[in-house]
């Protein structure tokens, strides 16, 4: 399966993709392929192609505590609406909207959606989203994924 980790070090928990490809560098189960991913539209769906099953990790904007997981089939899920329409600037449910329509989507595609609070350019990850990729690292490099729907996150303080 090809795990693509989409997230910008430098916007808070919007890292939360990247930090989960660089905890699986060295412990990943085998048969995973890691790509690492901007998010562009483009650069989505090249990373999709020639892929019987891939997994989508990136960071949401959600009114659920941070931390939570969200697990979706990409294929059938509705997808949030944006007023983005140039594949430049398009994001990931524009990727998935515009391979629905040119086709060329991975048989599987599947969505991991960790929720983050903090995007705030130059800020750390929160300690929820490291908890959270520090989770989710350990039961991929089992070969496990969450339960589709909602996984609340585990106890987690914030560093004050």
């Amino acid at each position: 399966m090809r795990l693509i980790g989409i997230g910008h070090d430098w916007r808070g928990d919007d890292a939360a993709g990247l930090l989960l490809l660089r905890a699986l560098q060295h412990r990943a189960a085998a048969g995973w392929q890691l790509c690492a991913a901007n998010g562009e539209c483009g650069e989505l769906l090249t990373l999709c192609e020639d892929a019987a099953a891939v997994l989508v990790v990136d960071t949401a904007r959600a009114a659920l505590p941070p931390g939570s997981l969200l697990r979706l089939d990409a294929l059938s899920a509705v997808l949030p609406s944006t007023a983005t329409v140039s594949t430049h600037a398009g994001g990931l449910a524009e990727a998935i909207r515009l391979g629905r329509v040119l086709g060329g989507l991975p048989a599987r595609l599947e969505l991991l959606a960790i929720v983050g609070a903090d995007f705030t350019l130059g800020a750390p990850a929160s300690a929820a989203v490291r908890a959270a990729v520090q989770r989710l690292a350990a039961g991929l490099a089992r070969s496990e994924l969450p339960a589709f729907g909602l996984t609340p996150p585990q106890g987690v303080r914030e560093e004050a």
